[in-house]
């Protein structure tokens, strides 16, 4: 009898496997060997299993070809929101409690609830752990935390949020611009190319997608033609969804995740592949205002010393990212780039929605957190709640999506044996 050890790769993904795969080659077949999975177990990359055989034998299985799986269900980017339900969406307090949970599975559920479509670049390891106990903020907040657990970065392109690598997600809106700005090098012989490239699409994909296969989809989408797209390595994608990306933006996302970019062909009929070399940059004007232009650019250059900037009358010219374009925009107005936003006023709370996922946390922290983050005047009356025997320090489970107040508020206090009151902006607990 001998073992073998085999190695199934999914991919990074969660896929439900059957209790036994055949081993689908002449001589397992005629020595009669299989591989038993534990309980159709979910696994993930790297899920190892010792087979035996009653003769000597070495077999080598491959997901993709020797096993089949219940591929997960094609997300339909119609469900996604986009344009101001997107932002808006963005903008709405959530709150993640998960113990310890892969990035990946994570934002499949954020992606879920939220309705927002929320994809992970490749490079990031989709099993990364995330301790998942944020406190009520805006989806955009909660993405940020998540990401930077996994050494990564935000970044949203049309109505699509990626999570990926800074220094390579980074580059992928100066990417789109400067493919752009070569589109219109062009002149008129491209003029009837704009719209069609203008215009915006959503697609979603499988598991087990290849990416050389989503580049051809993209371009055929909007009448490209694709040279040298060899160039995208062999890859086996997680299923996901974009939404409203344009050629030029969704081609860029694909392929920089390869260190790849692409050029225009002929009167932008055509694209060619071609590695992502030398520095990624555009050069842009921005007007100085309520400082000396002496002023703007020694702060500008301090920010940014590696970066090109110079002054011609009350404008500041500058070379760099177009995320560092931003800020040199408001260094140049005399703004602080890293001040928070002005707060925007909050919606009544009979308009507002909450969406929260709490596992065995105590009451006491849910209320803390409407109370703080999530912008809540929630009074409570712990002397009333005392004399009533209700224990604040219990530990409670609830689930709400885009939930009312009351919605909300039922969740709470059912499983407390409390109630609760709710007047104008005020909820109090348990009721007077």
């Amino acid at each position: 009898m001998k073992r073998v050890e085999v190695e199934i790769d999914t991919f990074g993904m969660r896929q439900a496997l059957p209790s036994r795969i055949e081993l689908n080659t002449p001589r397992t077949r005629r020595l009669g060997g299989s591989l038993a999975l534990p309980n159709a177990a979910r696994v993930q990359r790297g899920f190892c299993c010792v087979i035996a055989f009653r003769q000597a034998c070495v077999a080598v299985v491959c997901l993709a070809a020797a096993v089949s799986v219940n591929a997960a269900e094609r997300i339909d980017p119609a469900r996604q929101l986009r344009g101001g339900a997107f932002v808006r969406a963005l903008d709405r307090p959530l709150s993640v409690n998960r113990e310890r949970v892969g990035i990946r599975e994570l934002l499949e559920r954020l992606s879920a609830e939220s309705k927002v479509a929320i994809v992970l670049d490749r490079r990031v390891d989709p099993g990364s752990s995330i301790q998942a106990q944020l406190p009520l903020s805006s989806l955009r907040a909660n993405l940020e935390a998540i990401a930077g657990q996994a050494g990564a970065v935000v970044r949203t392109v049309g109505d699509t949020v990626i999570v990926g690598p800074e220094d390579n997600l980074g580059l992928l809106r100066t990417l789109c611009v400067l493919r752009g700005i070569e589109f219109d090098a062009l002149g008129e012989a491209a003029e009837r190319r704009k719209f069609e490239l203008a215009r915006t699409f959503s697609f979603a994909w499988d598991d087990l997608e290849r990416p050389a296969d989503l580049v051809q989809r993209i371009a055929q989408d909007a009448e490209l033609e694709v040279a040298e797209w060899e160039l995208v390595p062999h890859d086996l994608w997680a299923h996901g969804v974009v939404v409203n990306m344009t050629a030029i933006e969704a081609l860029s996302w694909v392929l920089v995740q390869y260190d790849l970019t692409f050029e225009w062909t002929g009167a932008a009929t055509g694209v060619r592949i071609i590695p992502l070399e030398g520095t990624v940059a555009v050069t842009r004007d921005h007007p100085i205002r309520r400082i000396a232009p002496e002023e703007a650019a020694r702060r500008v250059q301090e920010r940014f010393p590696s970066r090109e900037i110079a002054v011609k009358d009350r404008m500041l010219v500058a070379t760099g990212l177009v995320e560092e374009h931003d800020a040199i925009a408001k260094l140049a107005r005399g703004e602080d780039p890293d001040a928070a936003p002005r707060t925007v006023k909050q919606a009544l709370l009979v308009n507002r929605r909450f969406s929260l996922r709490v596992v065995r946390q105590p009451a006491e922290a849910i209320f803390q957190s409407l109370q703080g983050d999530g912008g809540v005047d929630l009074r409570i009356d712990r002397d009333a709640l005392s004399t009533a025997g209700v224990d604040v320090s219990q530990k409670i489970s609830l689930e709400v999506t885009q939930a009312t107040i009351e919605k909300l508020m039922d969740a709470i206090c059912e499983p407390l044996g409390t109630t609760y009151a709710v007047d104008g902006e005020t909820v109090s607990v348990p009721a007077p």
